[in-house]
């Protein structure tokens, strides 16, 4: 989050060893692998936030510009470091508070600075800091963008597959709204995402479900019909269970 580049919309919780759900509508449920185990680099944003804080602790007796923001860097970020849980592993957002805390230690270390570069220097930081930032900010452009890149740039991620999945679809359909010719490999780009999705996620009802609406729609009621089948177990009980039901209807 502190670098403008390759920045993702959703960051799995479990992202390593991604299971691919084996292709054709009768091919078998595949488990998804547990919680990856904890690494170095899982550590290493907590370890590094205690350093900087024992370092702004004892820099906050010289009450210097520098041990506030740092100090208004760790309290911002702090709440969340999924010390507690928060259900949430790590988002951009998390650094827009404690980027201002950066803010001022970069000032005031290129304020006190006497070389004659370090002006400079900072603005050439911050002119490739603005580009990466534009460059960036183009994903957003339109939702299959976005979530393409999603794709592309955290394949773990449940929600970037399904939600690609459905803008494959929408954009042939708006091409179409159009009196354009969408293309004809769309249902099946749509259907390997959720495919991936289900690979991730093997108990979510969702990709069971679109992948039947991907089979109705494209005049294959038996597979829709399996789908339907599959998906029900999954869906019982859950806001799905009326959808999973209304499939298995249209798919009879």
């Amino acid at each position: 989050g502190l670098v403008p580049l390759n920045l993702s919309s959703d960051y799995p919780l479990y992202d390593r060893n991604v299971p691919t759900f084996r292709r054709g509508p009768d091919a078998p449920l595949r488990a998804a692998g547990g919680p990856p185990a904890a690494t170095v680099s899982d550590l290493a944003a907590p370890a590094a936030a205690l350093a900087i804080f024992a370092l702004a602790c004892a820099g906050w007796i010289r009450k210097s510009p520098v041990a506030f923001g740092t100090l208004l860097f760790l309290a911002a970020l702090l709440p969340v470091l999924n010390l507690v849980p928060i259900g949430c592993l790590k988002a951009c957002r998390f650094f827009y508070l404690p980027s201002a805390g950066l803010a001022i230690v970069f000032g005031a270390v290129f304020g006190r600075s006497s070389a004659r570069a370090a002006r400079p220097a900072a603005a050439v930081l911050l002119a490739l800091l603005a580009f990466l930032n534009v460059a960036e900010v183009a994903t957003w452009r339109t939702n299959l963008a976005l979530w393409t890149h999603t794709v592309r740039v955290e394949p773990g991620s449940f929600v970037a597959r399904l939600n690609l999945a459905e803008e494959i679809l929408a954009d042939g359909r708006r091409k179409q709204r159009m009196g354009l010719t969408p293309s004809p490999g769309a249902p099946d780009a749509a259907a390997a995402q959720l495919r991936e999705a289900h690979g991730i996620a093997p108990t979510d009802p969702r990709p069971y479900l679109r992948l039947g609406w991907i089979a109705l729609e494209t005049k294959r009621p038996a597979e829709a019909l399996r789908f339907a089948v599959r998906a029900e177990p999954f869906a019982l009980g859950t806001v799905y269970d009326r959808e999973a039901l209304v499939l298995l209807g249209c798919a009879l």
